[in-house]
């Protein structure tokens, strides 16, 4: 099932459907036709290529979480200021990774 979803065709239907970068190391050379009429997207497929998995780390849940709590409250909501915010995301991170 995993091959098929991640199959060359697969990949061509999800970047024709929804214009979502497969992540394939060339993406553009692997679909032209749809660079060729989309040319507006060459740079993402440029940086798809430069693309990695998340980091599995323990506690990674609560680790993206807690960034994403404090962007969207200083960022998104303006509620605090963004280095404030972050550099109190940056403590309790480091605590989870830690695993205190």
């Amino acid at each position: 099932m995993l091959k098929f979803a991640t199959s060359k065709e697969q990949d061509g239907k999800l970047l024709q459907g929804t214009g979502q970068m497969p992540l394939r190391a060339d993406v553009a050379g692997t679909y032209p036709e749809y660079f060729a009429k989309n040319p507006d997207y060459k740079q993402f497929a440029d940086q798809a290529a430069r693309t990695v998995e998340v980091p599995n780390v323990p506690n990674s849940i609560a680790i993206w979480q807690t960034f994403r709590d404090a962007y969207s409250k200083s960022v998104i909501f303006g509620q605090q200021d963004p280095g404030a915010a972050l550099d109190g995301a940056v403590q309790k991170v480091d605590q989870l990774a830690s695993g205190s």
